[in-house]
């Protein structure tokens, strides 16, 4: 069972470093397309600026589905077979204190 534990999280860390890395290209893309816009003339302008905010709509959804595969992810977790209620004690054990964290 730790084997396949380790596989798990190999493959999620892997999986987590690709997303970051195509965040990444894609933040430095929209960050170019404003001073590509700024350079452009007026005529161009509108259709540059025109293209930014279907870029930017994309790039937010895409991100709250990486949050929603997340907690798919979580439940298929190796470790949440070994242990179902891992969660558990440690929700009981703030909701006792009072504390969030």
């Amino acid at each position: 069972m730790k084997a396949a534990v380790m596989e798990h999280r190999r493959g999620m860390k892997e999986q987590n470093q690709k997303r970051a890395e195509d965040s990444k290209a894609q933040d430095a893309q929209l960050i170019q397309r404003p001073a590509e816009m700024n350079r452009a003339p007026s005529e161009v302008k509108i259709a540059l600026t025109a293209s930014i905010a279907p870029q930017t709509v994309e790039r937010r959804v895409a991100m709250g589905a990486e949050g929603e595969d997340g907690k798919e992810s979580m439940a298929e977790c190796p470790m949440r077979k070994v242990q179902p209620d891992m969660g558990k004690a440690n929700t009981e054990q703030k909701q006792l204190t009072g504390n969030p964290r």
